[in-house]
């Protein structure tokens, strides 16, 4: 693995691959210090990494010095979580092309494959005609091998609508990338998509390195969001037969429509008002047909006011 440590005499060298019991030079010279070149050493360095080196304070220098150096014993023991945020650290204080070699590798080390390959990318980008041959050449083959390890994940989905936010791992990523070969790390990766601010469709699948794979998702495109639910809207109603809730109040849909409990006929008042005159009918007859037949209206019932005892 490379490494581009800061040596006692303040320089940078090249380290193959760290093991546990050992770290072994491959003999390159150093050739620029670490933050003040000298008059000769300036020479070597690129007008980047001086302008850089300029604009950093020298109360910044001297932190990022630091945890540059807390990165190498990071390394140097296999810690390589803390290298990496020791390694990050000093480059966001002080933008050192030849940091970004040690934080590229320590990304990589962490199974962060796609941050570094790009800070290798970056590295042969900005050391331009002024970096080391070497090391630029260096970066070119570990950049190639790193993006052999990269996965690829083809985004598939379907029923997007218009203004559906799509989010990968938790972060939001541009309907530009669908159908494509995107390059992701290795392990589980979640894809969701939310509307209105709530989730409407979900799924995951894990990649180990080198792998290409597709993540199909479709969404139900017509659902829309009431009450900070996830609803069927107008479309999928009328194919499901189901109703469409109005201002957030959703009602369940009946199963027998003709059932008292679901409305219906049995709601409707000309129902109940037909049934009232029906029965007022008969008994306005029964009492005629009593009285036509010349018998009391009280005849075997009991008067009012009157108690019967047998």
């Amino acid at each position: 693995m490379i490494l581009f440590p800061v040596a006692e005499t303040n320089c940078f060298g090249l380290f193959p691959r760290i093991t546990a019991t050992t770290l072994l030079l491959t003999g390159l010279v150093c050739g620029i210090a670490w933050w003040v070149p000298s008059s000769a050493q300036a020479q070597e360095a690129s007008a980047s990494e001086r302008a850089q080196a300029q604009e950093a304070s020298a109360s910044e220098r001297a932190l990022a010095r630091r945890a540059f150096q807390q990165g190498m014993d990071a390394a140097r023991a296999e810690r390589w979580e803390d290298a990496r945020v020791a390694f990050a650290r000093a480059y966001q204080l002080v933008h050192r092309p030849r940091v970004l070699l040690n934080l590229a590798t320590a990304q990589v080390e962490t199974g962060h494959l796609v941050e570094g390959a790009e800070n290798y990318r970056n590295y042969v980008r900005d050391a331009g005609e002024d970096g080391d041959p070497r090391l630029i050449r260096e970066a070119t083959h570990r950049l190639a091998e790193v993006e052999a390890r990269t996965p690829r994940l083809t985004l598939l989905v379907t029923g997007l609508g218009p203004d559906d936010e799509l989010l990968l791992d938790d972060t939001s990523v541009s309907r530009a990338v669908l159908s494509a070969q995107l390059p992701v790390n290795p392990g589980t990766h979640q894809l969701r998509v939310m509307r209105a601010g709530a989730q409407v469709a979900q799924t995951q699948v894990t990649l180990v390195e080198g792998a290409e794979q597709s993540l199909r998702l479709e969404v139900p495109a017509s659902r829309r969001i009431v009450g900070g639910t996830s609803v069927p809207g107008p479309e999928q109603a009328a194919r499901d037969g189901s109703e469409t809730p109005e201002h957030g109040v959703l009602e369940p849909t009946p199963d027998h429509p003709d059932s008292p409990s679901s409305g219906g006929a049995w709601r409707s008042p000309w129902l109940w008002i037909a049934v009232g005159l029906v029965v007022a009918g008969g008994v306005t007859a029964g009492v005629l047909l009593t009285r036509d037949s010349g018998q009391s209206a009280y005849s075997g019932n009991v008067p009012p006011g009157f108690l019967e005892v047998r």
